[in-house]
């Protein structure tokens, strides 16, 4: 069974490893971390231009990221091994279904997704194919998973992409949020569209903001010339002159 390493503070430079990774410090500007069948978990900060790359097997597929720190980062690769429901992993509750108390399952991967208990810099990338969860991101930022994305407000001129739903606070002037399931967000700002395979909610839309949704549509008030289009009821506040609703 590959080991667990632990680096005490900052990691910087290039670090590869087989086995489970845990950073106490922050991931240093520019620094290289390969980590091979096992998880990792950053308790500080992922600064600009670092590079993350984690797989899981010899197929290249990566396994899953949890970062609890704020600042930049990029992760690319795909994860393997989890279960998704709806957008929803499933994967640990699965697992503790399976089996009796005494089963081993230390083989079982710790981690899940990509969690970030900071904030999240601009111009940050983040790609995972299970979940992301996080507080405010900046400007310019991209995430995209195959589940869920969990944040707090979203920055300008960002770009979310989820197969699941997205929840969130304000959204950004022209931003761009697409997702399978629903969308749960807070005032939308100017310019900004939301695409959702499922339903919207959403407090004030402000103005040239567009919404598509295939279910419903449940906003506050909505400024001239948003544009508001739902497969199922549009239930929304004032609507200004100028708006379709």
């Amino acid at each position: 069974m590959a080991e667990t390493k632990k680096i005490e503070g900052n990691a910087g430079g290039e670090v590869r490893h087989k086995g489970d990774l845990i950073v106490t410090g922050d991931v240093a500007a520019g620094a290289k971390l390969y980590i091979e069948n096992g998880g990792l978990i950053v308790e500080g900060n992922v600064q600009e231009g670092a590079l993350i790359e984690q797989r899981n097997g010899a197929d290249g597929s990566f396994s899953s990221v949890s970062v609890s720190g704020g600042g930049n980062i990029n992760i690319s690769g795909s994860v393997d091994g989890r279960i998704i429901v709806n957008g929803v992993d499933v994967t640990e509750a699965v697992r503790k279904g399976q089996g009796g108390e005494g089963d081993d399952k230390s083989s079982a991967p710790s981690l899940s997704g990509v969690e970030v208990r900071g904030e999240v810099g601009r111009n940050v990338k983040i790609k995972s194919t299970e979940s992301i969860s996080t507080t405010n991101i900046g400007s310019d930022t991209k995430l995209e998973a195959d589940g869920s994305i969990n944040v707090g407000d979203i920055g300008v001129t960002s770009d979310l992409d989820a197969g699941g739903s997205i929840s969130g606070e304000a959204v950004g002037e022209r931003s761009t949020l697409d997702a399978g399931g629903s969308i749960n967000v807070g005032t939308i700002q100017r310019g900004a569209k939301l695409d959702a395979g499922g339903s919207i909610q959403a407090g004030n839309v402000a103005e040239s903001a567009e919404l598509d949704a295939g279910g419903s549509i449940r906003a506050g008030d909505v400024a001239a010339n948003a544009n508001l289009d739902a497969g199922g009821s549009i239930n929304v506040g004032a609507v200004a002159s100028g708006a379709s609703v």
